[in-house]
C-alpha cells in the first residue's frame, strides 16, 4: 500500500481542511491503484470521465462531465463532513489526465461553490510542472494553446449570464443529444443551438426535434448537401452563408450571421461540415459582441459545451476580432437602448462566498504537509508565462 507520506507531498486544498487535490506518480498507482491517506476519503476520475479526442486534443472535459462531477463531489463532501474526513481527488501524473483532473476540481469551486476563478485556481498557480495547456482538435502542429484558467473564466462567464443553470442542467439530456443517433446537438448560448451538418439524420428528421427546441432558423455554412425546403416547408427559416471548410468568415458573412441572430425571435440551429470550426467561430463572434465574452472565454466555454470547437487559424481570428466586436456591441446597445440581450454584469463582480449548503457541516483537521490556499496567491492570465506557446502551420477542418 502507498504510504501517507508518498501521497501528501502534492496535496493542494481546494477547500482548506475539507477538499484536496493530489497528483500521484503512475509508478505508485501501478503498485497500488487505490491509494489511501489517513483521515481522508480518496477518489479518482481518470477512468470515469474520459475525453473523446479528435486528433491530438485531450480536453477540456465536456459539460456533462463537469456537472456530474460537481454534483457527485458535493455529495461526497457532505458525507465526509459527517464522518470528519478530508475528501481527496487524486489523479495520475500523466500530463493530460492531470490537467483534466485539475480542471474538474477548479470547476467544482466555480460552478458549485460559485467562487471566483482567481480563488478557485489559486491552489494550482505554482504547480510544477505547470498544468498542460489545451490545444485545438485539428490535425498538425498546434498554433494556439488555451490555458485551463481561460476555460474556467468561460464557464464562470456562462454562469453569470445564465447560459449555464447548474441547478436545472439535465446531464442525461445533454449526453443523449450529443450522440449521433439523436442528432449530435449541443447548446452553446441562450437561444442558440448548434448542429454539426445535417447528415446524421435526414433533414426531415430534424424538424420535430427543432420544433421541440424552439428553433425558428437554420444557418448553413457548408456546401448544399440537402434540400432546405425540408425546413422551410415546416416554417423554419433557412439561411445560406457558405465559405470554405477550415477557413475564417469574410466580414460580410460574419456580420450577416450576427444580424440573423439579432433579428431571429427563436433559437437558431447553426451547422457546417462538422459543427465545430465555422459554426463555433461565428457563434463566438456573436457572443463577444452581445454578451461580452472575451475571445479566450468564448473558446473555453464553447469547448466545454461542444468539444473541438474553433480550429487552427480560427482561434487567431477570434482573438483578433475581440476588441472590435466589443466596440460594435457597445455602439449597438447605445443605439438600441435596453436591448433584450444586453449582457449581465461581469462574473468578476460576483460574491466570493461559498454557499454553505455545498460544504460539509464538520471541519476535519487539515492533513500534514498539504499545500495551503493563501488568498494572496496570484492567479489568472499572469500564469501564461508558465507555458510554452506552440507555433507552426496546420491543416484544419470545420
Amino acid at each position: 500500500m502507498a504510504t501517507t507520506g508518498e501521497l501528501e507531498g502534492d496535496l493542494r486544498y481546494i477547500i482548506p481542511g475539507r477538499f484536496a487535490w493530489c497528483c500521484i506518480p503512475e509508478r505508485i498507482l501501478a503498485r497500488d491503484p487505490e491509494p489511501k491517506i489517513a483521515g481522508a476519503r480518496c477518489f479518482c476520475t481518470d477512468s470515469t470521465f474520459v475525453y473523446e479526442q479528435f486528433f491530438a486534443d485531450f480536453g477540456p472535459l465536456n459539460l456533462g462531465c463537469v456537472v456530474r462531477y460537481c454534483r457527485a463531489t458535493a455529495e461526497l463532501l457532505q458525507r465526509c463532513g459527517d464522518e470528519k474526513l478530508v475528501l481527496v481527488h487524486y489523479c495520475s501524473d500523466h500530463r493530460h489526465r492531470r490537467t483534466n483532473a485539475a480542471f474538474l476540481a477548479c470547476a467544482f469551486a466555480v460552478v458549485a461553490l460559485r467562487w471566483s476563478v482567481r480563488r478557485a485556481y489559486a491552489p494550482f498557480v505554482d504547480c510544477s510542472p505547470p498544468l498542460h495547456p489545451f490545444r485545438d482538435a485539428g490535425f498538425g502542429v498546434c498554433t494556439y494553446q488555451l490555458l485551463l484558467v481561460d476555460v474556467l473564466r468561460g464557464v464562470a462567464k456562462a454562469l453569470a449570464l445564465g447560459h449555464l443553470d447548474y441547478a436545472t442542467f439535465d446531464c442525461d439530456e445533454y449526453d443523449r443529444m450529443e450522440r449521433l443517433e439523436h442528432g449530435d446537438l449541443a447548446p452553446l448560448a441562450r437561444r442558440r443551438e448548434i448542429a454539426p451538418g445535417v447528415h446524421t439524420f435526414a433533414p426531415e428528421d430534424y424538424v420535430p426535434l427543432f420544433q421541440r427546441l424552439g428553433v425558428t432558423c437554420v444557418v448553413r455554412f457548408n456546401k448544399k448537401l440537402y434540400d432546405k425546403r425540408a425546413f422551410t416547408r415546416a416554417g423554419i427559416r433557412h439561411v445560406e452563408l457558405f465559405y470554405e471548410d477550415g477557413g475564417n468568415p469574410s466580414e460580410q458573412i460574419m456580420q450577416r450571421f450576427i444580424q440573423v441572430c439579432e433579428q431571429e425571435p427563436g433559437a437558431i440551429a447553426v451547422h457546417c461540415k462538422a459543427g465545430l470550426g465555422r459554426t463555433g467561430t461565428n457563434i463566438g463572434a456573436y457572443m463577444m459582441k452581445h454578451w461580452g465574452y472575451s475571445a479566450t472565454e468564448c473558446m473555453g466555454w464553447m469547448r466545454v459545451c461542444r468539444p473541438g470547437s474553433v480550429i487552427g487559424p480560427q482561434q487567431q481570428f477570434i482573438l483578433d476580432a475581440e476588441d472590435r466586436l466589443w466596440r460594435e456591441g457597445d455602439i449597438f446597445r447605445r443605439q438600441r437602448g435596453n436591448w433584450p440581450e444586453q449582457p449581465l454584469p461581469d462574473h468578476a463582480a460576483r460574491s466570493d462566498a461559498a454557499p454553505a449548503a455545498y460544504l460539509p457541516a464538520a471541519v476535519p483537521a487539515p492533513l500534514s504537509n498539504a499545500r495551503g490556499h493563501p488568498s494572496s496567491r496570484k492567479a489568472g492570465r499572469d500564469t501564461h508565462d508558465n507555458f510554452v506557446q506552440g507555433n507552426g502551420r496546420r491543416r484544419t477542418t470545420g
